[in-house]
């Protein structure tokens, strides 16, 4: 159904330590570009024990506080994903857990 192959290239921009409640969670901030020119921006949290949550929204959604639920209506919702899985296995190579492509 996804596969990692068809994947946008990305692009590691920064990340933050940030206190959330009594957590220190790592917001990890990449981004990438669509086929139709749409740049995405990319969160990944990293918690304590390699808990991982990942969001992302497209990038001119910024200032929304939907930016999460807004739907661009590109029919390209395959191919980012799949750049989500892939930069999950990149966060998930680093402690040796490989996500499956099959």
């Amino acid at each position: 159904m996804f596969h990692i192959g068809n994947a946008y290239p990305y692009r590691y921009i920064q990340h933050e330590t940030k206190q959330i409640g009594t957590y220190e969670v790592i917001e990890h901030q990449l981004t990438f570009t669509s086929r139709f020119n749409h740049q995405y921006m990319v969160i990944v949290e990293e918690y304590t024990y390699h808990i991982f949550v990942i969001k992302f929204y497209l990038k001119a959604h910024k200032n929304s506080k939907d930016k999460y639920k807004l739907i661009t209506k590109q029919n390209d919702i395959q191919r980012i994903i799949a750049t989500c899985l892939s930069i999950m296995n990149h966060f998930l190579e680093k402690i040796r857990i490989p996500l499956s492509d099959s």
